[in-house]
């Protein structure tokens, strides 16, 4: 009798981020000390999930949408074969953050996002309505990725934040707008910048949230983290919208790449066992550096950390007790409404 595989990647990947958010949300104390305050689950138009997040420190918006999910094929010399069970899932989230209408920074932003974020496409929350959420392109208001790797028993998980320190576009030709009257005027001048807005330091504002949330919901930690950088491009755009990607010296492309034990049964696969970490880190490290990127830090924990670029209480929240108080707990999470 042969047995049927039959594997839903996106299903794969909103459950382990469903779990991280339940933890968090489901008790007061935890959702306090993370530092989280509202979140609103939502459906694309193609039928991804993905949250609209709000932060006790950061009065903003935040959103992680998932863009694409699949599975890996059972490739023999996959570099995925010593952590991860067959199959291997991936996906990559969206990071994307909403500026507020009176927030000086909206100005950084391109012409088409200030007019989305200033229009009826945006509620009263600061998240697009349903409308705003399928017009809206996938390049808007992007921060970065976040990518991960798992496999469906969900017994090791990689994440991996990507983002430059700043996303730059210039209209090369110029970009010409008309008003509600039919009335032509320069909105860009040729060769001047439509959009200079961060990207690393709000993408790993999430992604630490979110690391923080796994280490929690799954009492673990990270086996290693990885840091990699490059250079890279700026965004060259001509009158017909046409893309091309130029070298730029003042901007520079981030990969940090953290492994997690999520299932205490991983059959032997543990990193722990320090000879499994140090093939993991080698695995990391030859699959960054086929991208060209230079290895710029390893950790196996909170010793000589980078705080902008890793957090190290990631090695000792697992051992974070929380009361168990949830008195409040539906305020603040909506999935019961779904």
């Amino acid at each position: 009798m042969t047995t049927i595989h039959n594997v839903d990647p996106v299903r794969v990947g909103e459950e382990i981020f469903y779990n991280i958010f339940h933890h968090v949300f489901h008790n007061e104390e935890a959702r306090r000390y993370f530092g989280f305050s509202q979140i609103n689950f939502f459906n694309s138009a193609d039928g991804l999930p993905g949250w609209n997040l709000w932060f006790l420190e950061n009065t903003r918006v935040y959103q992680l949408a998932l863009i694409q999910a699949r599975e890996i094929s059972d490739d023999p010399e996959s570099v995925h074969k010593t952590f991860f069970h067959k199959p291997v899932i991936e996906g990559r989230f969206a990071v994307r953050y909403f500026p507020g209408t009176d927030d000086p920074e909206l100005d950084d932003y391109s012409c088409a996002e200030t007019l989305l974020r200033l229009g009826p496409l945006f509620d009263h929350t600061g998240t697009p309505n349903l409308k705003g959420q399928d017009r809206m392109d996938d390049s808007c208001f992007v921060a970065g990725y976040l990518d991960f790797k798992t496999d469906t028993e969900r017994n090791f998980l990689e994440i991996e934040c990507i983002a430059p320190n700043r996303w730059k576009d210039v209209r090369v030709d110029g970009l010409y707008l008309k008003t509600l009257e039919n009335i032509q005027y320069t909105a860009v001048e040729p060769g001047g910048i439509d959009r200079n807005v961060p990207g690393w330091d709000r993408a790993f504002f999430l992604f630490d949230k979110l690391v923080s949330g796994c280490c929690h919901a799954f009492k673990t930690l990270p086996c290693a983290a990885i840091l990699a950088q490059k250079k890279w491009t700026r965004f060259d755009i001509d009158k017909n919208n046409c893309c091309i990607e130029t070298m730029d010296p003042g901007i520079e492309l981030f990969h940090l790449i953290i492994g997690l034990e999520i299932n205490a049964c991983c059959n032997g696969t543990c990193c722990q066992n320090s000879m499994n970490t140090d093939a993991y880190i080698q695995d990391v490290s030859d699959r960054l550096s086929e991208e060209d990127l230079f290895i710029s830090r390893v950790c196996k924990g909170p010793e000589n950390i980078i705080k902008t670029k890793m957090n190290p209480e990631w090695w000792s929240i697992k051992q974070k007790k929380f009361s168990s108080d949830t008195e409040s707990e539906m305020q603040h999470c909506c999935y019961h409404d779904h």
